[in-house]
């Protein structure tokens, strides 16, 4: 897997983190990894889970499923 990533929009105040959570694979459009997303507003944080890769200068990603994570133990 690997070390999350956090990011922020100051001008919609969203903020999240994206995750990758397996190994490269190869994908149809080149090198791939499989992620989970959050999306946190003020009302609210939101799970995502898909894949994106990219080839050449293109990145794309793959559709997000809406994700609940497990709860907290």
């Amino acid at each position: 897997a690997g070390a999350s990533t956090t990011w922020e929009n100051p001008q919609t105040g969203l903020r999240g983190t994206v995750t990758p959570v397996a190994k490269a694979f190869a994908g149809e459009s080149g090198t791939c990894r499989a992620f989970l997303a959050t999306l946190v507003s003020t009302a609210r944080t939101d799970w995502y889970q898909g894949r994106a890769g990219h080839g050449g200068n293109v990145l794309s990603v793959g559709p997000g499923e809406p994700f609940t994570p497990p709860p907290a133990s």
